[in-house]
């Protein structure tokens, strides 16, 4: 989930997917194993660029419903879908382009 302000009105992104995400070390003998003990591992991503207004355009998102949040996602009824999954589809290859 993306939160923000488009000119003072509050967003919110969020899309339901999965990636697949590989991790090179620079130690080839390093390896990360992780075993159904509850442990995890928490992977951060720079999605800054998505919303660098060269990229995605946010100035034709509406709040169709007047709830006063503009939403943005697959199913919203603010009629932003769309723009969902440019996003969607953008972070996916940005994810593709870290792991390059």
């Amino acid at each position: 989930m993306i939160k923000g302000t488009l000119e003072s009105v509050p967003f919110v992104f969020w899309h339901n997917f999965e990636e697949d995400v590989e991790i090179n070390f620079e130690d080839s003998n390093t390896d990360i194993v992780i075993e159904s003990n509850g442990d995890s591992i928490l992977i951060n991503f720079d999605l800054s660029f998505l919303f660098n207004t060269s990229t995605i355009d946010l100035s034709s998102t509406t709040d169709g419903n007047g709830d006063g949040i503009i939403e943005i996602s697959p199913n919203d009824t603010d009629g932003n879908n769309a723009l969902a999954n440019t996003i969607k589809n953008l972070t996916k290859e940005g994810i593709d382009l870290l792991d390059d």
